[in-house]
């Protein structure tokens, strides 16, 4: 990675909802011409989650996940690689503006995601570098975790700070090696909101009655429930499987194994990678009560218990059994509304993490993405997004960096609002 370095992220390219495409293409013709220099695309550059694409409209049928049939292509190898290059032929503009910035002798560095962690396996990464690299493929780097400028900066996504969109493993978000883990910010966008096309990304606040006045009003409410059950039935496997104590030991040696290369590869100490590693926030399906308040899955029940307990207590004890299983049933009602889910906004987290991880490593810039918040918070950067057709990104110059925005054809300085850690 040369000494000038751009850092953006979540550019979203593939997302019915993303405008970056025209705003990258420009931003990149702008630097092709200039000095020698790098771009990093730190995260969700590449949208395989939200690209919905049908197995019968690109002629696979073997090889899928069940759910592939009737939810469109999810994470598997074969269907990731399809997916991508879909992608490249839909995102022509920012593609081929990508191609020339290669082309003229420049760099690029892609970082996974939790939109698209199928880069972490080798062939996906290998389809990414033959899309973009024509001839070129070692100018086009793919990294599972991070980008490390040893002693200036340490770039990651940032989604394993936050438990809604985390992997247990960083390296290898396929615990099952065959496809990325199901974590709730996965499900609820394959589901929800791909798979109904529903318009619901980024709506985690609509409560419990929120969310059911939408699937009433939606059109389809036989979808919509199909949907619903559909994730939660996933979500409960990935549960089951992440408690497996089988399948710990497992993942536990294959997280070991997979430090030690890459602490080999980077040159940073293993120790020093493991606690770099150990601050992620472990995904919330990991914990079974989390997970059912983060999916509603509690509130759920409570509304489908509710009326069976009344129906029981009639039957059992008449007029003072309604009354009795009516208290039940509110305590029960009282006791999940108001226990609190996760917070779903990740952004406290992520600083305090990154102020961690550049103690920890000594470096004077941590660089995150995944937010679409610009800020910059002590030594930790976050680049924003490009999904609305204007982009903020970092400016890496050796020891120093900036938070800059394009516009109007042209890189100015970005002042967030900088909130406290």
């Amino acid at each position: 990675m040369g000494r000038l370095t751009y850092v953006v992220s979540d550019l979203h390219l593939g997302a019915p909802e993303s405008k970056a495409a025209a705003p990258l293409a420009a931003f990149l013709a702008h630097i092709t011409s200039g000095p020698p220099c790098s771009l990093v695309i730190n995260g969700d550059g590449f949208d395989l989650l939200a690209l919905r694409v049908m197995p019968g409209d690109v002629g696979i049928l073997t090889g899928l996940h069940d759910d592939d049939h009737t939810w469109g292509l999810g994470g598997r190898e074969r269907a990731a690689i399809t997916k991508l290059i879909v992608l490249c032929e839909r995102e022509v503009v920012a593609v081929e503006a990508l191609r020339a910035f290669v082309r003229a002798g420049h760099d690029i560095h892609v970082v996974a995601g939790n939109h698209d962690p199928e880069l972490a396996f080798p062939a996906v990464a290998d389809a990414l570098r033959d899309a973009l690299a024509e001839g070129a493929k070692d100018r086009v780097v793919v990294h599972p975790w991070f980008v490390w400028a040893a002693g200036h900066a340490w770039i990651e996504h940032g989604h394993q700070y936050d438990p809604y969109c985390s992997f247990d493993d960083a390296l290898r978000p396929a615990s099952d090696h065959t496809e990325p883990d199901i974590n709730v910010g996965t499900a609820v966008m394959r589901y929800l909101v791909t798979g109904l096309q529903s318009g619901q990304h980024g709506q985690w606040d609509r409560g419990f009655f929120g969310h059911l006045a939408w699937a009433l009003t939606g059109g389809n409410l036989h979808r919509a429930f199909e949907a619903y059950c559909t994730m939660i039935r996933r979500l409960l496997g990935m549960w089951a499987l992440a408690v497996d104590p089988r399948a710990v030991l497992r993942n536990r040696a294959d997280r070991k194994e997979a430090l030690r290369r890459v602490s080999a590869q980077s040159g940073i100490p293993l120790g020093t990678l493991a606690r770099v590693h150990a601050l992620r926030r472990p995904p919330l399906v990991r914990r079974l009560g989390p997970l059912m308040r983060a999916i509603m899955l509690d509130r759920l029940v409570v509304v489908i218990a509710a009326p069976v307990l009344t129906l029981f207590g009639a039957a059992a004890g008449g007029l003072p059994g309604v009354g009795l299983a009516a208290l039940v049933a509110l305590i029960l009602a009282v006791v999940v509304f108001r226990a609190a889910p996760e917070p779903t906004d990740p952004r406290p987290t992520m600083r305090a993490a990154g102020a961690r991880v550049s103690r920890i490593l000594g470096v004077r810039h941590v660089l995150h993405g995944h937010t679409h918040a610009p800020e910059v918070v002590g030594p930790v950067y976050n680049s924003g997004t490009w999904i609305d057709g204007e982009g903020t990104l970092i400016r890496l110059d050796g020891d120093t960096a900036a938070l800059l925005r394009w516009r109007n054809g042209a890189l100015a300085p970005h002042t967030p609002d900088m909130p406290s850690m």
